[in-house]
């Protein structure tokens, strides 16, 4: 019986998190080169600022993780922003926008085990490149050949690997702004959530980081890496997950929002409520959401209280029991032996 092969693909991609070092795919990783990177985008995207019809040469490492040979290919692509801010390379061979800028002369390398291999990249922004923020990637691709499935069928897994492509083209005034709404709260799973709507309005991309401050019952703060890509007139409603529940009450929420590109600042401020909800739902109790200072102990239900004093008098009238029962037993044989002499 011939078996149908399927293609499934696999992507990761540089940056997402704002961190340092290389996008690993499991078995390899890429990453500009970057012995002395500005900033955190600087050192995780290719950012540029250019101009029509010039030409920028840069370069990126490839490492082999593996103890065995490994073949990657090599190529750009155009990139996408979905509604949710995610940003996505496009399928291989979509070249119509910053795609095809993108020229390495290489297609494929080939890594020995453990290799760290140097690939040079140039990119070449047309002449009638329109003015503002242009998106694409780099990418490295590995083919695991066809895996076994049920049913029969098998799935041609592919790996994908990219580092972002920002390219700002000059020629038109650029602005970056964006406004924050106020905050929110909601839960969902017994985890809080902080939503804040926000809105790009200005006419070049956004990506704001976010750090979330509670002051009130039990005191919160924590950092987020970039929220969501925001294209020019694109609107986000971010969601802030807490990592756990706070104890109830009431709490001032300010939500600090700050673009690396344009070095941007947005507060929202507003009041939250966490409502006690009580042993009977299905949210958990409350516990201590990331790195909150010392919680306040949570006040004990009466009936609890009530349960645990009358173990506690059971216990006792046990004791109580055993104690005179024990004396009974002692005097009724000094009594016995006393009539026996």
């Amino acid at each position: 019986m011939r078996s149908r092969l399927g293609t499934i693909l696999l992507i990761a991609l540089l940056g997402s998190t704002l961190q340092a070092g290389a996008a690993e795919g499991g078995d390899f990783t890429i990453a500009p080169v970057r012995p002395q990177p500005k900033d955190p985008r600087d050192q995780s995207y290719f950012v540029y600022q250019a101009d029509p019809d010039q030409v920028i040469n840069d370069q990126f490492l490839v490492k082999n993780l593996t103890d065995a040979p490994l073949i990657l290919a090599l190529y750009g692509v155009d990139a996408a922003v979905s509604n949710d801010g995610g940003f996505a390379p496009l399928q291989r061979g979509a070249t119509s926008e910053v795609g095809g800028w993108i020229s390495i002369p290489v297609d494929s390398v080939t890594l020995d085990p453990q290799e760290v291999r140097v690939i040079d990249v140039m990119f070449h922004v047309p002449a009638n490149a329109t003015g503002g923020d242009h998106v694409g990637a780099v990418m490295a691709e590995e083919n695991k050949g066809g895996q076994p499935a049920a049913g029969g069928q098998g799935l041609n897994v592919l790996l994908r690997v990219g580092i972002r492509v920002y390219v700002t083209v000059s020629g038109v005034p650029g602005t970056r702004s964006f406004s924050a709404g106020p905050p929110k709260y909601s839960e969902s799973v017994g985890q809080g959530f902080i939503g804040v709507p926000l809105d790009n309005t200005g006419n070049l991309i956004v990506e704001p980081t976010a750090k979330v401050t509670l002051e009130g019952t039990c005191p919160f703060e924590k950092q987020f890496p970039v929220v969501g890509t925001l294209l020019p007139g694109a609107h986000l409603d971010s969601s802030l997950p807490l990592g756990g529940r706070p104890c109830p009450g009431d709490y001032n929420a300010t939500i600090t929002f700050n673009d690396l590109a344009g070095n941007i600042t947005q507060i929202a401020r507003g009041p939250i409520s966490v409502v006690d909800v009580g042993p009977a739902t299905s949210i958990p109790s409350p516990t201590p959401v990331g790195p909150l200072a010392a919680e306040k102990a949570s006040s004990v239900p009466w009936w609890l209280a009530v349960l645990a004093g009358l173990m506690v008098l059971g216990v006792l009238g046990l004791f109580l029991f055993f104690i005179l029962r024990r004396r009974n037993e002692d005097e009724e044989e000094r009594r016995r032996r006393a009539k026996v002499a």
